[in-house]
């Protein structure tokens, strides 16, 4: 579907750099630049983050979205990505010479392709994180629930029920076992339930936990509620122990309960699916596709009082 008239909301996928495959999709859903910035006669975007890392045009994708987010055509919701960007640049308050999010050869080289395109510590660079700063962890609007990862009040209400960062709440989300670090890493990257170790996900990096599918009602079997890690191969999940012998609980991201069925809609990302875009439950949808791994950018095209259906996806 990509002619709509009524007013709504065009739900972004994880960009990821992939800035030709931005506006390819917003042209897709009629969106047009006619003043520096893309919008629709009747509609606005909302990103569920993930703006950078990884892709070949970083600066063109964060551009095209910020100059959406000023004109108030779009919203922008932050990523993991967006948050490990903002505490790989701020330096650590007690820890001189060190950074909230460790300059390791790992970190640095997830962060490389955003890094490269904007110059550490360069006024780019400055600029990009002070928008990021601003940007919150989730939106309502007009009934539909848009997150990065997982819509989780608890985990909401840990942050001091505002969405956006300060800098007590960026250092407290940096440091491990803490209440606020548990709840951004349950709402910005999802929960997680143990594996047995030995596995490695795409990017080659050593995973003992895996994703946990918290849009799913019970069902009877609860390794259906799994996620493999991206990557491994597919005896992996013959292998994760159930019932977790620490109850689930693990790098501060629990096994928590169903999203419920007769909650508001809610739209994410960061689950990297493939193949064709479907809803993941009644009231939930993911639009991430994995966009720089080959497959397309995607949006959920949602209007206040409509279902989710799958034929509401648009691909670039």
């Amino acid at each position: 579907m990509t002619d709509l008239d009524e007013p709504g909301y065009d739900v972004i996928g994880d960009v990821h750099g992939e800035g030709t495959k931005l506006e390819q999709l917003l042209t897709n859903m009629g969106y047009t630049n006619e003043r520096g910035y893309y919008a629709h006669p009747t509609r606005k975007a909302i990103f569920v983050g993930d703006l950078v890392d990884r892709g070949p045009e970083q600066l063109l994708a964060v551009r095209t979205a910020k100059a959406m987010a000023d004109a108030g055509t779009a919203t922008v919701v932050m990523g993991n990505h967006e948050f490990n960007a903002i505490a790989f640049h701020t330096p650590h308050p007690y820890r001189p010479g060190q950074y909230l999010r460790p300059h390791s050869e790992k970190n640095i080289d997830q962060h490389g392709a955003f890094l490269d395109a904007v110059g550490f510590q360069s006024s780019d660079h400055d600029e990009v994180i002070s928008w990021f700063r601003t940007l919150p962890m989730w939106a309502e609007h007009d009934g539909l629930r848009v997150v990065h990862a997982c819509w989780h009040e608890a985990s909401m209400a840990l942050v001091y029920n505002d969405p956006h960062l300060d800098d007590e709440l960026l250092v407290a989300a940096s440091t491990w076992g803490a209440p606020e670090f548990m709840a951004i890493e349950v709402l910005l990257k999802g929960p997680d339930v143990p594996i047995d170790p030995g596995y490695y996900d795409k990017d080659n990096t050593f995973r003992d936990l895996a994703r946990h599918a918290w849009w799913k009602p019970d069902p009877d079997d609860p390794l259906d509620r799994i996620v493999v890690p991206g990557g491994v191969t597919a005896d992996a999940q013959g292998a994760i122990p159930w019932p977790p012998a620490d109850g689930g609980a693990r790098v501060g991201r629990p096994f928590i309960d169903p999203y419920p069925t007769g909650a508001p809609p809610v739209i994410f990302g960061h689950y990297w699916r493939t193949g064709t875009p479907t809803r993941t439950s009644a009231n939930t949808a993911c639009v991430d596709y994995s966009a720089c791994k080959g497959g397309p950018l995607v949006a959920y095209r949602w209007s206040e009082g409509e279902p989710l259906s799958d034929d509401r996806f648009v691909t670039s």
